[in-house]
């Protein structure tokens, strides 16, 4: 999906929408310019209430990053689109409700997290210059000569922050 455009997407998912038969009313639930990152959000909070409200039977997503790329957060939103008896299919990956189905979901689900956490030090680098950091969001960090210094895993260079 990488380099899909948003109205890209959206037609991947109609047109995997019609591949399952379902018919009736399709409701678009797109955060334009929004990273996965972040589950509170305003189109992903109307998802989320849409869901308890039983208003949906069907969701369909390009893949699971695009619902979220927050681990927990995504596990979240499962949780309650299962207890809301709401089928959940995804347009380049085969979603099982299995043991191993589960089991495959969750690895790629950190695997997303893991690598959004790997490609953007620039955002831990502007708070750790700012002062305002809690220790654990220096967890791949390390302190040299009194400034505080990120990996920079792109060109695996160390970037020192001076105060």
């Amino acid at each position: 999906m990488e380099g899909t455009s948003l109205d890209g997407q959206i037609g991947l998912c109609q047109k995997k929408i019609h591949e399952l038969g379902l018919a009736g009313e399709i409701e678009v639930y797109k955060e334009a310019g929004v990273s996965g990152e972040d589950i509170d959000q305003p189109e992903m909070n109307r998802l989320r209430e849409d869901i308890q409200k039983k208003s949906i039977t069907h969701i369909v997503c390009t893949h699971p990053d695009r619902l979220s790329r927050n681990l927990v957060d995504k596990l979240l939103v499962c949780k309650e689109i299962d207890q809301n008896d709401v089928e959940l299919w995804f347009v380049d990956t085969e979603y099982k409700d299995t043991p191993e189905g589960q089991l495959f979901f969750n690895m790629q689900s950190a695997i997303a997290q893991y690598e959004l956490s790997m490609n953007e030090p620039l955002p831990l680098a502007l708070t750790l210059r700012s002062g305002s950091f809690l220790p654990s969001e220096l967890r791949n960090s390390h302190v040299s000569k009194g400034f505080p210094s990120i990996l920079d895993r792109s060109d695996r260079k160390a970037i020192s922050i001076p105060k």
